[in-house]
């Protein structure tokens, strides 16, 4: 697979299709966050955004606890860490718990318990 490397705000899809079924440990999941991996540092973060999708919940999850554990970037020789803002879509119910925090669900209750708690402590 060939990607570009003069990426820019258009939008971009990359397919990875397992037909036939490849089985676990070939690779699959390393090569889609490898390629979240670029997309979002060669693009303009923090307005990048990648739609990421997998035909399971558990795949899905997958994804996204290694995405979770943050993206290398490499400034001259310095390899650091990135952690993208990610939101989870889907049944609550199916979600894996080390992911829920993603979903988006999750994250709209926290951001109104945030905004509650400031609120009381202003007094407003």
């Amino acid at each position: 697979m060939k990607i570009p490397t003069n990426l820019s705000a258009n939008s971009c899809t990359y397919t990875i299709k397992k037909n036939p079924p490849s089985p676990p440990g070939t690779g699959k999941s390393y090569t889609i966050v490898q390629l979240v991996n670029l997309l979002y540092l060669k693009g303009n973060r923090p307005k990048s955004k990648i739609l990421v999708c997998a035909p399971s919940n558990a795949a899905t999850d997958e994804l996204f606890r290694r995405i979770a554990k943050g993206l290398v970037t490499n400034n001259m020789g310095e390899k650091k860490k990135v952690l993208p803002h990610m939101v989870r879509l889907g049944v609550k119910d199916k979600i894996h718990s080390e992911v829920l925090k993603y979903h988006i669900d999750v994250q709209i209750e926290n951001i109104y318990k945030r905004e509650l708690q400031a609120s009381e402590m202003t007094g407003t």
